[in-house]
C-alpha cells in the first residue's frame, strides 16, 4: 500500500484480504454487527415474502406486485424504515440467493414459493 501510514492491508478468513485505517482498532466488531443487520433484513424480508406468497392462490406472484404490498403487509405496518425494501434488482438477487425457498422465473418476472417442507 502506498499510504502505509494511513491504510492497512489485513488478512480476513484466510484468503480474503480488507483494507483498514490503521486507527481503526474495532473494525472486526463492526463487520460482526454489518453481518448481524444484514441477517436480521435477510429473515425480516424472508418472512415477509413467504407470508405474502401464501396468501395468493397459485403461491406465486409477479416481482412488482409484491413490491408493491411490501409496505403494507401486516408484519410491516409501524415498523422501523430500517426494514425498507430493497432496490427492485437487489431484490432479484434475494430471491435468486434463497432457491430452495423460491422460485424465479425470469422471463415472467414471477416468483414463486418451493414446497412448504423446504420452508
Amino acid at each position: 500500500l502506498d499510504n502505509c501510514d494511513v491504510l492497512r492491508l489485513v488478512s480476513v478468513d484466510g484468503d480474503k484480504r480488507r483494507i483498514c485505517l490503521v486507527s481503526q482498532k474495532n473494525w472486526e466488531e463492526g463487520d460482526r454487527l454489518e453481518l448481524e443487520e444484514r441477517k436480521m433484513k435477510d429473515e425480516h424480508l424472508t418472512s415477509c415474502l413467504i407470508a405474502f406468497l401464501r396468501s395468493q392462490p397459485l403461491r406465486s406472484c409477479q416481482v412488482d406486485e409484491f413490491m408493491e404490498a411490501y409496505h403494507n403487509l401486516p408484519i410491516n405496518l409501524g415498523a422501523p424504515k430500517k426494514n425498507a425494501l430493497p432496490a427492485r434488482g437487489d431484490f432479484v438477487r434475494f430471491v435468486k440467493r434463497n432457491p430452495k425457498m423460491f422460485g424465479y422465473n425470469q422471463q415472467m418476472l414471477e416468483i414463486s414459493l418451493k414446497d412448504e417442507d423446504a420452508v
